[in-house]
């Protein structure tokens, strides 16, 4: 019995080898988040995955082709091209998955209303190739039943810079992670990966550690510390005593840098060409404002009647 089992599981693997073995991708890579959904697809399947330019998919060998749309022109030439149903939906982020067959070729066509929505179905067929159930994936269309679905980061950037919930060992041991540009190109992937679109990161007061004040020079942060103090539940996590004066006694410098080192190296970075392995995610706060599809806000809000102050930014990427 356990021999026919994996005979199964062999002869299932095997076809879904076959299915995808000439599966390519056509996008514009000049879209970011065309390529990137690309570039989820290729992870996707077992071998490699070719992409071409968008305007190559008539004659290219390959069965399944998958076709991302990711402008009206686009678009309006695949279903004219193809014959396939438009996208219903103008919504912002909305797509469609349209499935034919031409020339013995298997066409699996994303059309979107816009950028995101070109990521989404992207990911959609990503997702079909992990699990094995491409051969399932039918006509469909989708619109966003929340357009801004986001995740509250509270953002320990250092003991004395502390976030909301900072008064705990965890938070304390994440503070290297929150200067680590792997750490931010993983995350920034994984919520574009998990539909999320909106970044909120909270901080009770991190211009210490983001900016130098030429009337104030010495309240610019030179390093990155986290305090050694062990945490217990006599600590508030409500955004409230959060600094005690032992805390500040017993700190352990992580890493030396001051504001201006750092813009000297953001700005190295920038110039440098994009490592092969990158996803084209961003780090930081700028970037998160050159990247956003919409300006940054932020707002400061009485906390509570002692005189705290909330400072609350978002970021919509």
């Amino acid at each position: 019995m356990i021999l026919f089992r994996l005979l199964l599981l062999f002869l299932a693997l095997l076809v879904a080898s076959a299915q995808t073995q000439r599966l390519a991708v056509f996008y514009d890579p000049s879209v970011r988040r065309a390529e990137f959904a690309a570039s989820e697809i290729a992870k996707a399947v077992s071998g490699a995955a070719p992409n071409f330019a968008f305007n190559q998919y008539s004659n290219a060998p390959c069965s399944p082709c998958v076709i991302i749309a990711s402008s009206p022109a686009q678009m309006a030439r695949l279903t004219a091209d193809l014959q396939v149903t438009g996208l219903r939906s103008k919504q912002p982020q909305s797509y469609a998955i349209r499935r034919v067959t031409r020339q013995g070729r298997d066409l699996i066509v994303v059309l979107a209303a816009d950028s995101s929505g070109a990521m989404y179905g992207g990911l959609d067929v990503a997702e079909a190739l992990r699990l094995n159930t491409l051969a399932s994936l039918r006509d469909s269309d989708h619109a966003p039943h929340m357009e801004q679905r986001g995740i509250k980061f509270n953002l320990p950037l250092d003991a004395r810079t502390p976030s909301y919930s900072d008064n705990a060992d965890a938070a304390q041991s994440n503070i290297p992670e929150m200067w680590s540009f792997d750490f931010w190109h993983e995350f920034l992937d994984d919520m574009a990966r998990h539909r999320y679109n909106v970044l909120s990161l909270w901080n009770l007061h991190p211009f210490p550690s983001m900016v130098k004040v030429p009337e104030y020079p010495e309240v610019a942060l030179s390093d990155v510390k986290r305090t050694t103090v062990r945490l217990d539940d006599t600590y508030s996590n409500l955004g409230e005593d959060m600094v005690r004066p032992e805390t500040l006694a017993h700190l352990e410098t992580l890493r030396t840098m001051t504001i201006d080192e750092i813009k000297r190296e953001y700005k190295e970075m920038l110039r440098a060409e994009t490592p092969e392995e990158s996803k084209g995610a961003g780090l930081g706060l700028l970037t998160m404002a050159r990247d956003a599809s919409e300006p940054l806000e932020f707002e400061f809000t009485p906390a509570n009647a002692a005189g705290n102050v909330m400072f609350c930014l978002r970021a919509t990427i």
